[in-house]
């Protein structure tokens, strides 16, 4: 997208903000997360460093124009599984069609008039010939377990609030629109890997108003903390957290004390009890995670963790490059797979494919998930009366 020498791939180091996009979420919610996270370094996790790796191949895509594929080198880490997810994200992109002078790429912006740590990195923004007002935004998630909602995303917001005054301000572009697209081509969502939506420019600043501002301004004085999603992505979590430690004591009284939801009773607990514990439980994992991360770079330094050891671990089986030649000799025709159909995202690539892509194309219902009643999905109903009409007898 961008013309330039083609260059190794390097996760740099980026000045981030105590307050920046990435934490709006959980500055927000937990203002005491700023003050507790002050100078702790963020213990990167393998999945972190992955996602870090993935994320400098993108951008050196859009600087080369060239596809992921190109930089395929496993002992870089740059796998077929990296490469192909970070495809998806530049083909969206791509199909766009941008113009290069209105393309920012891992582009820094700050904000100081609203907030001193006002400021942030974004993976991509681009503007259109067609609807110049219009700011297009993209987010990359390269993580597999964590879906990222695109609606009412605080880290999203915060990025279309500080593009809208940077370029007004740098560049002399108005923005009255921005779409957002979060693009998680690993994450099994069930609108898909890309997922879009749109706000105005009042709509921002609204909430830039109301809710961010306030919420930067209290973390500044505030050492109140709450445990949430949030906590996921905290550096606090590897100290101790206040939230964490009533959670914790908490699930500790219900567990061993003996009072009220006691756990030896799991089969008598009433379903507020159940829903409680189910909470505190995700709690523990977060913590777990946390020490898993601690106890790998650890054991990466040559220490010994009791009850672990550093193992190798494996990909799918690749052919050695000698291989086809050997294969249709011995096997011809049975080597090769036959044709078949491309699914709905790939006819989504081809022209009018999003239509008919749109018309032909179904998400079958899967098995049965018990999650957060915030999710988007609508409730399934497990009522079985209302499975079937009243008979009438006959008289």
């Amino acid at each position: 997208m961008v013309e330039g020498k083609v260059i190794d791939i390097v996760a740099e180091e980026v000045d981030h903000s105590p307050m920046g996009g990435s934490k709006a979420e959980a500055f927000i919610e937990c203002p005491g997360s700023v003050s507790l996270g002050q100078g702790l370094p963020d213990l990167e996790s393998k999945d972190a460093q992955e996602g870090t790796l993935a994320h400098a191949l993108a951008a050196e895509c859009l600087q080369s124009g060239k596809d992921a594929w190109n930089y395929l080198d496993d002992k870089k880490g740059i796998t077929k599984d990296m490469t192909d997810a970070v495809q998806v994200y530049l083909d969206d992109i791509k199909s766009f069609e941008f113009q290069a002078k209105n393309a920012f790429i891992e582009h820094e912006f700050a904000c100081p008039d609203l907030h001193k740590h006002f400021r942030g990195v974004l993976d991509f923004a681009a503007l259109r010939r067609d609807t110049p007002g219009t700011l297009y935004l993209w987010d990359y998630k390269h993580g597999v377990g964590i879906l990222v909602e695109v609606e009412d995303n605080a880290q999203l917001k915060y990025y279309g609030t500080g593009m809208i005054l940077d370029l007004k301000k740098n560049h002399d572009i108005s923005i009255d629109k921005v779409v957002f697209t979060i693009a998680q081509p690993r994450g099994f969502h069930s609108d898909g890997p890309i997922r879009r939506v749109e706000y105005t420019k009042e709509e921002l600043f609204d909430w830039a108003t109301t809710t961010l501002i306030p919420a930067m301004e209290r973390a500044e004085k505030s050492n109140e903390t709450k445990s949430g999603e949030w906590c996921r992505f905290c550096p606090v979590r590897f100290r101790d957290c206040p939230a964490h430690r009533e959670d914790m004591n908490e699930l500790a009284v219900k567990t061993y004390l003996g009072q009220e939801g006691v756990i030896d009773k799991i089969s008598e607990l009433s379903e507020e009890q159940i829903g409680r514990y189910l909470k505190l439980a995700e709690k523990v994992n977060i913590i777990k995670k946390a020490m898993e991360t601690v106890a790998f770079q650890r054991a990466m330094a040559g220490k010994k963790i009791p009850g672990k050891k550093l193992v190798h671990s494996f990909g799918n089986r690749k052919w050695k490059d000698e291989a086809e030649a050997e294969l249709k000799k011995k096997y011809k025709d049975q080597a090769y797979q036959e044709r078949k159909l491309l699914s709905p995202s790939q006819i989504e690539k081809l022209p009018e494919g999003k239509k008919f892509a749109s018309q032909y194309s179904f998400k079958p219902a899967k098995s049965l998930s018990l999650v957060d009643e915030s999710h988007k999905s609508p409730a399934v109903s497990m009522d079985t009366k209302k499975l079937f009409t009243p008979v009438k007898e006959k008289v």
